[in-house]
């Protein structure tokens, strides 16, 4: 679900990708959406489709996005089909399995069932605290383990919690 950190695992792939010399496109399925909308306008489709054929690793997020848009569905299973034919690196986030996306054309969801599926759980208690210990880094706030192992110990459901909560208590430690 939202706030476990698939966008930021995203990016992670993408940076370790580039950093080794591969090319990566990242792109959310609302820019993706937008932009062949604007493609449509301007009869540039076929560009807009040729932006992600050379790509080794091609990393879109939020697909579930995508679910009542047929048309741009239609021209991202032809892109997914252009990649995965040409042995690219694909890899899609979203907010449930392929199985749970209606109305999804069974051909799509049979290509992303036809990859591996990972549900990412909340993160447990010593990730958290991990989490915390570095946010408090970059926030400059002075380390109150005792502190961090309350919040970690409350805050349970996702990532943004857990830095909404350290932002909550910063401000008012301020």
């Amino acid at each position: 679900s939202t706030g476990q950190g698939k966008t930021h695992l995203l990016h992670a792939i993408g940076h370790l990708t580039t950093n080794n010399g591969l090319q990566a496109a990242y792109i959310t399925a609302e820019q993706f959406a937008n932009e062949f909308v604007l493609a449509i306008r301007e009869h540039q489709v076929d560009k807009f489709r040729g932006k992600f054929r050379d790509v080794q690793v091609f990393l879109f997020d939020d697909i579930h996005f995508l679910i009542d848009k047929k048309q741009t569905l239609q021209c991202f299973f032809h892109t997914f089909n252009d990649l995965y034919q040409n042995n690219r690196q694909i890899v899609i986030t979203a907010d449930r399995a392929p199985k749970d996306m209606q109305p999804l054309s069974s051909k799509l969801k049979s290509r992303l069932e036809g990859g591996l599926v990972v549900d990412i759980q909340p993160p447990d208690f010593e990730t958290r605290l991990n989490i915390l210990r570095a946010k408090a880094e970059t926030m400059m706030i002075p380390e109150l383990e005792h502190v961090l192992h309350i919040i970690a110990q409350k805050a349970c459901d996702n990532v943004r919690q857990l830095e909404g909560a350290l932002v909550y208590l910063a401000a008012h430690a301020k």
